[in-house]
């Protein structure tokens, strides 16, 4: 059988419900850590996941065996259970229905990684 090539590089950013800010500096890490997880399963490639407490940026390689609506959802409903189940938050915690997903030309990665990586920066600017 070929072999064949993959390089497709996404960005998906999705919400909390409502906007709330639920994610704090004790969740953050470990969220991340399980959203990781979720992608490696999947077999999809993580770059970078960083946010703020009511959203989430994900710079990923897509695995071309899944549709992207199959993976944001297993990403969504896997980190959701996660918080709510293993982590037990005192809270219920969901994500906001739907996502932006964009696609990442070589030529913008790194553009697109920074943007990720100092969103902090970002938000207290804007």
């Amino acid at each position: 059988m070929p072999q064949s090539y993959n390089n497709v590089v996404l960005h998906v950013v999705f919400s909390t419900k409502y906007r709330e800010p639920l994610i704090d500096d004790t969740l953050e890490q470990k969220l991340y850590a399980q959203i990781i997880e979720q992608l490696e399963k999947q077999k999809c490639i993580p770059i970078i996941i960083n946010g703020m407490p009511d959203h989430i940026h994900i710079l990923y390689y897509q695995n071309l065996q899944n549709s992207i609506s199959d993976t944001i959802k297993q990403l969504k409903g896997a980190s959701s259970f996660w918080v709510n189940n293993i982590y037990k938050s005192s809270f219920h915690f969901q994500w906001q229905r739907g996502y932006g997903v964009f696609s990442v030309s070589k030529l913008n990665l790194d553009t697109v990684y920074n943007y990720i990586m100092w969103q902090k920066r970002h938000h207290k600017t804007k």
